[in-house]
């Protein structure tokens, strides 16, 4: 009689063993050995199906399905906690499939006559030149049967946005302007997430858009540091040589590409894939709050190497829908609820359950010519997540947007956008211990950003 571990409670060790026959997972390579007899047989997880074909036969009869079941439990256990590169593409081209097909599921050609946009188009993962070439293909086709991109139609505009965030707000100004104090109330200490910023361009279409963002975000906090003097008495640093503070840091960067899709009625489906970088010495958003601070004659950090660096890829798929509360000639009022999920091959605590409640009003304004444009907006958002790892996040906040028309056609738009907000996630608790412990809270965080907006 063979004996079988729970797959949803084996995360490594033996899952099945019988009459000289073992399967084991080994977590840290993310494989599975099968050993039987003198001869041991290894597959990657994402390769169970490969598993189960070429040696279900060499089970005994009676354990055969239980066998199987075992596998496909344990691998999917598995990839929802730490997806793998190959299963996160798998998932991604899943989710376009069936973002496509729910976009358009019929085109028409230019006769007039209606063609189904997924007939016999089938992506495969696979490093083999060959493969890769026959996907291109089929994209362009997908990409070429309607009108637009993503059967997103026309293109009807751009825009290019640089957003920056600090706990210390507008980046420090009302400090220099001698208005406020660091790290006495609205300022922040540079603990916890300190500094970040969001460089997007975007593309407008008849239905949905394209976005493609580089993104860098900066967590601190002290760390004073041990050292033993002649005596060989042990001593505590706060600072080095050159008055530099200890400090541990945490910077997440990387590229996203969005996809969005609307729908009839307000309804949209979001795609984004994303990589994502996590380093402790070096980063784009670390390299500008030292230029910053030298330029203004602030703080200097001695940045302590505390971690290895980590690279990963993420994707992404939320749901929403848009309702109008209110309209008016001068006034819109718009919410706007949403869902998603979050995959990682970072690990469960980068894997997260997403949901989302903004409430926004637009003010209408015009130019001389009588082009009518929002001129001002305002949003109060509410964002919660669940990670795999059991761990909660919150956001909230609110955020306003001037915009500036810069013809009488309102064509060519410039903005300024800001926001102050409250993030409550993994990371700021971990780095930010120190403001929870004097104030009982995080600090809150300020935005400030500007774009141009172009229509056609």
């Amino acid at each position: 009689m063979a004996f079988c571990i729970s797959s949803v409670f084996a995360e490594g060790g033996i899952l099945y063993i019988y009459d000289g026959t073992e399967l084991l997972y080994d977590e840290s390579l993310d494989f599975y050995i099968l050993k039987i007899g003198e001869r041991s047989h290894v597959y990657p997880r994402h390769r169970k199906n490969a598993l189960i074909r070429d040696h279900l036969r060499n089970i005994d009869e009676d354990d055969q399905e239980q066998f199987e079941t075992t596998i496909r439990n344990h691998a999917l256990a598995q990839m929802l906690a730490t997806p793998s590169d190959e299963e996160i593409l798998e998932a991604s081209i899943k989710m376009q499939e069936n973002a496509l097909t729910l976009m358009n599921t019929e085109v028409k050609d230019c006769e007039g006559i209606r063609i189904p946009l997924t007939t016999n188009v089938q992506l495969q993962y696979s490093t083999s030149p060959e493969v890769e070439s026959i996907n291109d293909k089929l994209l362009e086709r997908i990409t070429l049967q309607e009108r637009g991109f993503f059967s997103l139609g026309e293109i009807e505009g751009f825009s290019i946005e640089l957003n920056t965030f600090n706990d210390n707000h507008l980046n420090g100004a009302f400090t220099a302007l001698g208005l406020t104090e660091y790290n006495e109330g609205i300022e922040g200490d540079d603990r916890g997430k300190t500094f970040g910023e969001v460089l997007q361009a975007r593309l407008d279409f008849e239905k949905g858009s394209i976005s493609f963002r580089q993104y860098s975000d900066l967590y601190g906090r002290l760390a004073p540091q041990i050292k033993f003097n002649g005596n060989g008495f042990p001593t505590t640093l706060n600072y080095d040589e050159e008055r530099k503070v200890y400090s541990e840091s945490l910077v997440v960067e990387g590229y996203e590409f969005e996809v969005v899709r609307k729908f009839e009625g307000g309804t949209y489906v979001k795609l984004i894939g994303r990589s994502k970088t996590i380093n402790d010495t070096e980063g784009i958003a670390l390299g500008l709050q030292e230029n910053w601070h030298e330029s203004t004659d602030s703080v200097l950090y001695n940045y302590v190497d505390h971690m290895k660096k980590q690279t990963g890829y993420e994707g992404y798929l939320e749901l929403g829908n848009q309702f109008e509360l209110y309209s008016s000639e001068n006034t819109r009022i718009t919410s706007t609820i949403s869902g998603g999920q979050n995959l990682s091959s970072l690990g469960r605590e980068h894997t997260f359950t997403q949901a989302r409640g903004e409430v926004q009003v637009d003010f209408m304004g015009q130019t001389d010519s009588g082009a009518r444009f929002p001129s001002w907006q305002t949003k109060i958002f509410v964002q919660g997540r669940r990670y795999a790892d059991h761990e909660d996040a919150t956001l909230k906040g609110l955020e306003v947007t001037k915009r500036f028309s810069l013809d009488n056609d309102a064509k060519q738009i410039i903005y300024l956008r800001g926001s102050v907000m409250q993030e409550d996630d993994p990371l700021s608790r971990e780095f930010g211990q120190a403001e929870i412990d004097n104030r009982g809270r995080l600090d809150y965080q300020s935005s400030f950003g500007i774009g141009y907006e172009y229509k056609f």
